[in-house]
């Protein structure tokens, strides 16, 4: 059995806590590794990449910091944010790599929020959603939530 095999076959067998079946376990490293301190999440809008959040640490040390498409820091959080005025949030290395490859991962959809890991100038694709937050986030200033959807055409029903 190989590394990746093994791991998955390890991850998927934890019993779900609310009896549902087998359930991922919280993932702290890889096969090859601890997980990658930073990161990058970006929600993109009909092909446009129109924000960015970075995320430090991980679980209950986590902290969001949200940046506009040319990495410019927005006044924006959310009521799950515990961001520290010590961080210094720099523009990764590996920024614009990562903006291209979300881009033309969410060619032809109306939204996607693309997600990788980086750390020393590596990038690794982490997984895409179709709901920021499973669609429950809610932003600080409320109005931030509507000016995120005015970035979103909806395909015709």
């Amino acid at each position: 059995m190989g590394h990746v095999e093994a791991f998955e076959d390890g991850w998927i067998q934890h019993p779900h806590p609310g009896g549902l079946g087998p359930y991922p376990a919280p993932v702290t490293c890889t096969p090859f590794g601890p997980l990658p301190t930073l990161i990058w999440e970006g929600p993109v809008f009909d092909g446009v990449t129109r924000l960015v959040i970075v995320y430090l640490g991980r679980f209950s040390e986590m902290r969001r910091y949200y940046f506009d498409r040319e990495f410019t820091p927005m006044q924006v959080g959310d009521t799950s944010d515990n961001q520290r005025a010590g961080d210094v949030v720099a523009k990764p290395e590996t920024y614009e790599l990562m903006r291209e490859a979300a881009e033309r991962i969410a060619e032809g959809f109306d939204y996607l929020g693309v997600d990788f890991y980086s750390e020393g100038g590596e990038v690794w694709f982490s997984e895409t959603s179709p709901y920021e937050g499973g669609g429950g986030t809610r932003f600080r200033p409320a109005s931030f939530d509507e000016e995120l959807g005015s970035y979103w055409t909806l395909p015709p029903l």
